[in-house]
């Protein structure tokens, strides 16, 4: 998607680290932004797949967001989500303070994040 908020972060080169619990849960923790490459380009997939690892979604640099998940409605619920933790992210840097989640509890939501994924089964 080009969302703006999701937009705006990756054309400033920034990553959105884990600060929502239902970013971590449904996303995989921390939105990674992806090297440049030129838009349909081998390159630009290689870069978005690196960054991607095993988390929902990645922000592509001077782009916007890519998102997957097990069907077109799935990924289509990770970019709203991608947006709105966008969103968030803005506002708290603008107020000048950005908390992120504790390790306890990314830990925990990873790992709720894998058994959703069908990690263990």
């Amino acid at each position: 998607t080009h969302s703006v908020f999701a937009s705006a972060i990756a054309v400033a080169g920034l990553e959105i680290p884990a600060i929502l619990d239902d970013q971590v849960t449904f996303i995989g923790g921390e939105i990674k932004l992806a090297k440049y490459a030129l838009p349909g380009s081998e390159e630009l997939v290689d870069n978005a797949l690196a960054a991607l690892g095993e988390r929902n979604a990645v922000l592509l640099p001077n782009h916007g967001v890519l998102s997957i998940g097990r069907t077109i409605r799935d990924a289509f619920t990770v970019c709203e989500l991608v947006e709105k933790t966008a969103k968030v992210y803005v506002c708290a840097l603008a107020l000048g303070k950005v908390n992120p989640l504790p390790a306890e509890a990314v830990e925990v939501e990873k790992a709720f994040f894998t058994m959703l994924q069908g990690g263990n089964e």
